[in-house]
């Protein structure tokens, strides 16, 4: 009986042949948008695995502007937060990501313009993201105001090593908008 089907199977294919080549190529192209949806979707679920808290981290989008919403926070709201004795480990305030221009202090006295990303956070960041420190250290960051910590490619990129980015000068180039007060009109350290 087996053999039957697979007799009159082959007939079939060999009779209508142009719609069984399209039925062929629509199953492949399913297949294919198949597999791209799934690594997309396990690469957008897992974007916060590296963290070791990625259970108890949540987002929050408080603005919005002209019926768009956006990932502008309040800067006090963190703040607020643990003030109100929620059961939390911590609350980070981070800012959206942005371009500064700096001039880096890349040898003794030669200083080079580069525009560098950048994120403004607050000290509860390394509590609750849990960064990988490999040179200098969390808390020297935290004391200092106008600390930078830089990635270590990018920080290899500009001094040639992770190691010799440690205490070096980079002077912005102009006014920080989030920071008026504290940063002169021209820039400053």
């Amino acid at each position: 009986m087996i053999l039957h089907y697979l007799k009159v199977a082959i007939r079939s294919l060999m009779k209508f042949k142009m719609q069984n080549i399209i039925a062929i190529f629509g199953l492949a192209m399913s297949l294919f948008c198949f597999s791209v949806c799934l690594y997309c979707s396990r690469y957008i679920f897992s974007t916060d695995d590296c963290f070791r808290n990625r259970d108890r981290i949540v987002e929050l989008y408080l603005g919005r502007s002209d019926n768009n919403f956006s990932s502008i926070t309040s800067g006090s709201l963190p703040s607020f937060l643990r003030n109100q004795g929620l059961n939390a480990k911590a609350f980070c305030g981070v800012a959206r990501t942005d371009e500064r221009s700096y001039n880096i202090e890349v040898y003794e006295g030669k200083l080079l313009p580069y525009n560098l990303r950048f994120m403004e956070t607050d000290s509860c960041f390394n509590e609750v993201f849990t960064p990988e420190i490999l040179h200098g250290s969390w808390k020297n960051a935290i004391q200092n105001p106008n600390s930078v910590i830089l990635f270590e490619s990018t920080a290899k990129r500009i001094f040639g090593s992770a190691e010799k980015s440690i205490g070096k000068r980079m002077v912005l180039n102009r006014r920080l908008y989030t920071s008026p007060n504290s940063t002169p009109r021209e820039g400053g350290d």
